[in-house]
């Protein structure tokens, strides 16, 4: 395979967007104009914005529109910094996003997000260098990139990019599942609209309700009201350094969000941070003590038999584990959030804070044996199949990310038969 050497800003143009003025809220609100900042660019493909301005806003600002499939966006600092995301829809940018426009008779603007890729640990480098600035439209301009020609970045591409559309369904297909989950919970626990004897709507069908006076409202006849303490124990487990475990999977609290594991650090537990000291096991429930409104909570099916947890984390294990997914949806339900972030807010601590005491203290309805047994049967069924797709995911992501720097220094070559189609 030949390659053939270039400055980037000899075959693409480069820009950087700009924020309108925060404190104008007719800049902001009822906006339509898509405007990605920074921290998007942890997505590979940029498909919707986070965030819209307003055309008076765009207009009383520098930033500027780009369009779909044609602009590949670097970001130059902040959290992502190094991190390359191909714009999919027309939107425009902060000043924080380089955005870069090949020119398309030589390079392939899905190869350009790719080759980039490969670039991310020296472009971390420049970001977080003694000079700053380094990771400027300047410095993008000026980074010497080897390309072969446009048929095989084309290809290179399509086989690379057919790995992460797999990997974008199946995350889509977990979140949907995850939906499934909480739509499920709220028709049955919060509407009480469970599938009574006759297989219908428990309340909507004239179920008979009881007024509770410690949660001042209507629950269904026969349940009964306890506090989390009575069917769970908090933080039950503890690890230290002279446990029999050789490694551990580290997981802090930064990297679990709304269940959802961003990462994991396999480590020598004598290299272990002191906050890992708390054990887990089979859906056990993490919920962060720190800022709860942020929502750093999930639930761990299957976890390893090595994995500790922060200390940030309160462990909640249910005396009952069919209780557990039950639990959890009570826990993460946003009037529970709130009012622990209420308690987070009053805290003496340097920060926002609650004690494992406020979630043991929580009230819970617990409903009766028979629809506990049958909810936990149907969301344990939705989370096997979230724990399939999310290996696949993990998969599909290791055999890209190996593939990656083959392809793009020629180390392997594709078959152009097995790449069209």
């Amino acid at each position: 395979m030949e390659f053939k050497r270039y400055k980037l800003g000899t075959i693409a143009k480069t820009s950087s967007g700009a924020t309108p003025t925060s404190t104008k809220k007719i800049y902001y609100e009822g906006g339509t104009i898509p405007w990605i900042n920074s921290g998007e660019l942890s997505n590979p493909f940029i498909d919707k914005a986070n965030n819209n301005i307003t055309k008076l806003g765009f207009d009383n600002s520098s930033t500027k529109m780009y369009a779909p499939n044609e602009t590949v966006l670097l970001a130059m600092y902040g959290a992502t910094a190094g991190k390359a995301s191909l714009l999919q829809i027309e939107a425009c940018t902060n000043q924080a996003i380089c955005a870069i426009i090949p020119d398309q008779s030589i390079v392939d603007p899905l190869f350009l997000k790719y080759k980039l890729d490969t670039m991310y640990n020296y472009l971390v480098g420049l970001s977080s260098g003694s000079a700053r600035d380094n990771l400027s439209q300047t410095g993008i301009a000026n980074l010497t990139i080897d390309i072969p020609s446009l048929a095989i970045q084309k290809r290179i591409s399509k086989v690379l990019y057919s790995l992460d559309r797999k990997i974008a369904l199946n995350r889509a297909i977990n979140q949907n599942l995850e939906a499934f989950a909480k739509q499920l919970y709220d028709y049955w626990f919060v509407q009480f609209d469970f599938p009574n004897k006759q297989g219908k709507p428990y309340k909507s069908s004239g179920g008979e309700m009881v007024w509770n006076e410690k949660l001042k409202r209507e629950i269904p006849a026969a349940w009964e009201v306890l506090s989390l303490s009575s069917v769970a124990i908090v933080n039950q487990r503890s690890f230290s350094k002279e446990d029999v475990l050789t490694e551990i999977e580290y997981l802090d609290t930064s990297s679990l969000t709304e269940n959802n594991i961003t990462s994991t650090q396999q480590i020598f537990k004598e290299e272990a941070p002191s906050r890992a000291q708390r054990r887990v096991r089979q859906r056990t429930i993490l919920y962060s003590t720190v800022r709860p409104r942020l929502k750093h909570y999930g639930i761990l099916c299957n976890p390893s038999s090595n994995m500790i947890v922060s200390t940030g984390f309160a462990t909640i294990d249910a005396i009952d584990k069919r209780l557990a997914y039950y639990i959890y949806y009570v826990l993460t339900q946003k009037s529970i959030t709130e009012y622990l972030g209420s308690i987070a807010d009053t805290a003496v601590s340097s920060y926002p804070s609650i004690n494992p005491t406020d979630i043991e203290s929580i009230s819970i309805v617990i409903p009766d044996e028979a629809l506990i047994k049958e909810f936990d049967e149907t969301i344990s069924l939705l989370y096997e199949l979230k724990e399939d797709s999310a290996k696949m995911i993990q998969t599909l992501a290791k055999q890209r990310d190996e593939l990656l720097p083959l392809l793009m220094n020629g180390q392997v070559s594709l078959n152009s038969d097995l790449s069209n189609g």
